[in-house]
């Protein structure tokens, strides 16, 4: 039997190089200059780029403002209605309740840390002599019929209202970057009674 010949075999000169090898260094004068016109057209990229996500932050700042006062709204809606309920003291603490969970849902939705201690500290801290009034208007249902009466509605309004100011301020105060550690009851009070006027 004759043997066949075995086929030539290629050869392919290639320098071996590894992958954690580096890549042989460009020599620099080889690399063609960037012409005036690249570099206005980087300049219109990068211009584009910047207001395509300015313009995206905007969305997300109006969507996250129409949600917070979605919040708020809810919140100061069922405080006024805890206001009503014909359950003297019970009433002004599920005011309180829905008060810090108002704050943590805006600190959710802003997305700042929460802490329970520290949110009573600052709405302690804003309503300042404010919280005695509500608990004496609160003690008033105690008086039959005429006390509920007289009290219920004005106090509804007075609970519902605190709470939308409340409200208002920290949301003023989260967007403008601020946090529940660094929340200022002093500088904030003005803005309180104003929100509180309206």
């Amino acid at each position: 039997m004759s043997e066949s010949p075995a086929p030539p075999r290629l050869k392919v000169s290639r320098p071996r190089s590894r992958l954690y090898q580096l890549a042989p260094a460009v020599d620099a004068a080889a690399l063609p200059e960037p012409s005036p016109a690249d570099s206005a057209t980087e300049a219109a990229a990068e211009s584009a780029a910047a207001l395509a996500l300015d313009a995206r932050m905007q969305r997300q700042r109006r969507w996250q403002r129409r949600r917070a006062i979605n919040v708020l709204h809810y919140h100061a809606a069922l405080s006024g209605t805890a206001g009503v309920l014909p359950l003297p003291v019970l009433d002004t603490l599920l005011v309180g309740s829905l008060q810090l969970n108002l704050i943590h849902d805006l600190s959710r939705l802003y997305g700042v840390d929460f802490s329970t201690q520290r949110a009573k500290a600052a709405i302690a801290a804003l309503l300042g002599g404010m919280q005695s009034g509500l608990l004496v208007s609160s003690m008033l249902k105690y008086v039959p019929v005429v006390g509920y009466a007289v009290v219920s509605i004005p106090a509804a309004a007075a609970v519902g209202a605190v709470t939308y100011a409340i409200g208002k301020v920290f949301m003023y105060h989260f967007e403008l970057g601020g946090t529940l550690l660094d929340f200022d009851a002093d500088q904030l009070r003005g803005y309180f009674k104003r929100q509180l006027k309206r």
